[in-house]
C-alpha cells in the first residue's frame, strides 16, 4: 500500500522571521499578481542560461534633452516608459560663507563673481574665510569671471600670450587709422559737388596738365606778357579775356587740379570706360546690396565650387554646446560630393573635439581631422562620400558626448544635377509659352492622370473598343454602308427602341421569358428538378434529394470554407432559431457558447465524459471566466477544489478555518 502523502494545507513549518505558517497559505501569498514563483523567478533568471541574472531587467540611457543618466528597471513594452534620473553628482550651494560646511563636488561662487568645486574631502568641511577657501587644495576655479573681463576690455596688451580683446581689436589697427582721419573723410565729403565737377572736366584738365610746361614757360615771362599789354598782340589778349571766367574757374579749384594731375593716368583711364561706369551707376542699388551681402556671396561661392568652410567655437547655453558659423547647435544639411572645413581654431574648443557618428557608431568615412580642437590650424574636413546615409548621422564633443552637437542629413548635389540637364533646360526654355499653355491646364491634366489605369485599359483593348464602335449605333435614323453586319445593335434614340440587324433589315429587340421553352440539355435556364439533379458534390450522385410534401431538402454531407455560418432569419442580426432535431455530436477540440443565457433541460451533465478512471479526470470542473473561480476535481484526494471561499446559509468557510473543515468532515 502506497504511503499516504501529507497534502498542503496540513503542512505547517516555522520561519524564524514570521513565526508559523501553513504551505499552501504560504506559497498562495508568494503569487504575486494571480502569478506563480515559477514565473516571477523567470523574470528574473534565465533557464536557458543555467539561471544567469537578467542583466536585462537594468538598462540606462542618456537623456539629451536634460543632460541626465537615467536608468529603468524591468520588463518594458515601451521604449519611453519608466525611466527615472539618477541623483545629480554636483550640488549649487550660492555664495561663500564661513558657516556652511562644505562636501565633494558642490559648486561655490566667490565674492568676485569665479566659480569653484570642492573636491578630495574626507568629510564635510568649513572655511574661515574665503582666502583660505580659494587657496585650500581641495578646492579649484572652474569659471574665471576676471579672465572673461580681460576678454573684454584688456588693451594693454594679448589675453593667452597671442590673442587680443574685443575692445583692442575695435579700438586700434585700420579702425583707430578710419577713425583718425575722419576729418579728412568728411572734409571730402563736403567737396562731393567740385569733384564731380573736375570729373566732368577731365578732358580740359588734361589738355592743360598735357601743357603745364607751357603753364611754366608762360609764368617765366610774366614781365614779356605785361608788355605784350601795349603790344599789336592785344587782339589775343582780348580773345583771352573773353575766357576770363573759365581762367577764374579753374585757378579757383587749383588744389583740386594738382590732385587730379596726380591720377591723370586713372583719370584716362576712366574716361576710355565712360559708358561702363554710366551702367554702373544704373545698378548702384544693386551694386550696395551686393556689397551688404558679400559674405553670403562668398559663401554660395564656395559652395557651387563644392567647397565650404564653417567657423565652430564653444558656447554656454543651457550647458556646452558647439556653436557653427555663430549658430547655437544647428541641425546641418550637408551635399553629398561636397567637401565641408570644420575650423577648430578658436580656443573654446580646448577639450572638446568635434567628431560625427553614424547612429551610435562612429563614422569615419571621408573624415580627416589636423591638430587639436582648441589650438591654432585644428581642423576636420569632411569629403561627403556619395553612400552616405541620408539620416542619422550627427557631430558629437567626443569628450562629452551627444549633447553638444546635433544631427546631420545629408541630400543630392542638385546644383549638379541641374547642370545636367542644361541641355534639357534650354530645350523647355525654348517652349516657354506651350509651357505655359500646358499649366493652365493644370485640373484637365489632373483629371486625365486620375484616371491613367483606365487610359491605359482603353489603349490596351483599342481593338475592341473601334470592335465595338462599328457594332453598336446610336442615332435617330437606322445605320448603312459596309460597316454594318448581321448581329449588329442600333439604339434608336427618336423611338427609344433597341434594334438588331438579322442580315437584312433592322428588327425590334424585345423582352422574352422561359415559358414557352421545354425541357432540354442545353436550356439555358434551371428548374427545382433540374437543380436537384444536376447540384452535386463533384460526382454523379446528388448532395441534395427532394423532400416530401413539406418540401425539405434532405442532406447526407455539408462541407464548406474553414468557418461555415449557418443563419436563419434575419440573415445578419443574429437572431432566429436553428433546430436540431435528434441527437447532436460536436466532433473537435472547443464548443463555444456566445448567447447571453443557455437553458439546459438535461437533469445531468456529465464533464470528463469517456474519462478512463478518475486520474484520467483530475482537473477537471468549471471555470467562471473573468473572476478567477474554478471548481475543479483533484483524484489524489477524491475530493473537490474551490480556489474561492464556500458560503453556506449565509456563513462563509475557509479550508483554513480548521472548525469549519471539522463540520464539513462530520456532515
Amino acid at each position: 500500500m502506497a504511503a499516504t502523502q501529507p497534502t498542503g494545507e496540513q503542512i505547517r513549518f516555522r520561519s524564524a522571521n514570521t513565526g508559523d505558517h501553513v504551505l499552501d497559505t504560504y506559497l498562495e501569498s508568494a503569487e504575486i499578481g494571480g502569478r506563480n514563483l515559477a514565473d516571477l523567478l523567470d523574470d528574473l533568471f534565465d533557464p536557458s542560461n543555467n539561471g544567469a541574472f537578467r542583466t536585462s531587467n537594468f538598462e540606462f540611457q542618456f537623456d539629451t534633452s536634460a543632460d541626465k543618466i537615467q536608468f529603468r528597471v524591468g520588463q518594458y513594452s515601451s521604449s519611453t516608459a519608466g525611466w527615472q534620473d539618477l541623483t545629480t553628482f554636483f550640488k549649487i550651494t550660492g555664495t561663500f560663507s564661513t558657516s556652511t560646511s562644505y562636501n565633494n563636488f558642490d559648486l561655490v561662487t566667490t565674492s568676485t563673481s569665479d566659480v569653484y568645486i570642492v573636491h578630495g574631502l574626507s568629510s564635510a568641511t568649513t572655511y574661515s574665510s574665503e582666502s583660505n577657501f580659494i587657496s585650500s587644495a581641495n578646492t579649484s576655479k572652474i569659471v574665471d569671471v576676471s579672465l572673461a573681463r580681460d576678454w573684454a576690455t584688456k588693451t594693454s596688451g594679448t589675453v593667452d600670450g597671442s590673442d587680443y580683446s574685443a575692445k583692442y581689436y575695435a579700438t586700434t589697427g585700420n579702425v583707430a587709422a578710419v577713425a583718425g582721419a575722419i576729418t579728412n573723410i568728411n572734409t571730402l565729403a563736403g567737396i562731393n559737388a567740385a569733384i564731380s565737377t573736375v570729373a566732368a572736366n577731365t578732358t580740359n584738365i588734361n589738355t592743360v596738365a598735357g601743357i603745364d610746361s607751357n603753364v611754366t614757360t608762360v609764368a617765366g615771362i610774366a614781365s614779356g606778357i605785361t608788355t605784350l599789354s601795349a603790344s599789336s598782340n592785344i587782339t589775343n589778349m582780348t580773345t583771352l579775356s573773353g575766357i576770363a571766367s573759365d581762367i577764374t574757374s579753374v585757378a579757383g579749384i587749383a588744389s583740386n587740379v594738382t590732385s587730379v594731375a596726380g591720377i591723370a593716368s586713372n583719370v584716362t583711364a576712366v574716361a576710355g570706360i565712360s559708358s561702363d561706369v554710366t551702367s554702373v551707376a544704373g545698378i548702384s542699388t544693386n551694386v550696395t546690396t551686393v556689397a551688404t551681402n558679400m559674405t553670403t556671396v562668398t559663401s554660395l561661392a564656395g559652395l557651387l565650387s563644392g567647397a565650404q568652410t564653417f567657423a565652430v567655437t564653444v558656447v554656454n547655453s543651457g550647458g556646452n554646446k558647439f556653436a557653427i558659423d555663430g549658430a547655437t547647435n544647428p541641425t546641418l544639411t550637408l551635399i553629398r560630393g561636397f567637401t565641408y572645413t570644420f575650423d577648430l581654431s578658436d580656443s573654446s574648443l580646448s577639450g572638446h573635439p568635434l567628431a560625427f557618428k553614424n547612429g551610435s557608431s562612429s563614422y569615419t568615412t571621408g573624415v580627416t581631422t589636423t591638430g587639436t580642437a582648441g589650438t591654432s590650424g585644428a581642423k576636420v574636413v569632411f569629403a561627403v562620400p556619395s553612400n552616405a546615409p541620408t539620416s542619422g548621422l550627427l557631430y558629437y564633443c567626443t569628450v562629452h558626448g551627444n549633447g553638444m552637437g546635433n544631427t546631420i542629413a545629408t541630400q543630392t548635389n542638385n546644383v549638379a544635377t541641374v547642370a545636367a540637364l542644361a541641355s534639357d533646360i534650354s530645350a523647355v526654355s525654348a517652349i516657354a509659352s506651350n509651357v505655359t499653355t500646358v499649366a493652365g491646364m493644370n485640373s484637365n491634366i489632373s483629371s486625365v492622370l486620375s484616371n491613367a489605369t483606365n487610359i491605359n485599359t482603353v489603349a490596351t483593348n483599342i481593338a475592341d473598343v473601334n470592335n465595338f464602335a462599328n457594332t453598336y449605333f446610336i442615332s435617330s435614323s437606322a445605320p448603312t454602308g459596309s460597316n454594318v453586319g448581321t448581329g449588329d445593335l442600333w439604339y434608336d434614340n427618336g423611338t427609344t427602341t433597341l434594334k438588331s440587324y438579322n442580315g437584312s433589315a433592322w428588327v425590334s429587340v424585345t423582352a422574352g421569358n422561359t415559358d414557352s421553352l421545354s425541357e432540354g440539355s442545353s436550356n439555358l435556364y434551371y428548374t427545382d428538378a433540374r437543380v436537384e439533379t444536376y447540384v452535386s458534390n463533384g460526382s454523379s450522385t446528388p448532395v441534395f434529394a427532394s423532400g416530401t410534401s413539406s418540401g425539405a431538402w434532405h442532406v447526407d454531407s455539408l462541407t464548406g470554407p474553414a468557418t461555415l455560418i449557418i443563419d436563419p432569419t434575419a440573415i445578419g442580426d443574429d437572431t432566429g432559431t436553428v433546430r436540431i432535431r435528434g441527437n447532436l455530436q460536436v466532433d473537435g477540440t472547443q464548443t463555444q457558447i456566445n448567447s447571453t443565457t443557455m437553458d439546459v433541460a438535461d437533469l445531468n451533465i456529465t464533464v470528463a465524459n469517456g474519462a478512463a478512471n478518475a486520474g484520467a479526470a483530475n482537473g477537471a470542473g468549471l471555470t467562471i471566466g473573468g473572476a478567477n473561480a474554478t471548481l475543479t476535481y483533484v483524484s489524489a484526494t477524491d475530493t473537490f477544489a474551490f480556489n474561492k471561499n464556500i458560503t453556506a446559509a449565509g456563513a462563509s468557510m475557509t479550508t483554513s478555518d480548521e472548525a469549519t473543515a471539522l463540520a464539513i468532515a462530520l456532515g
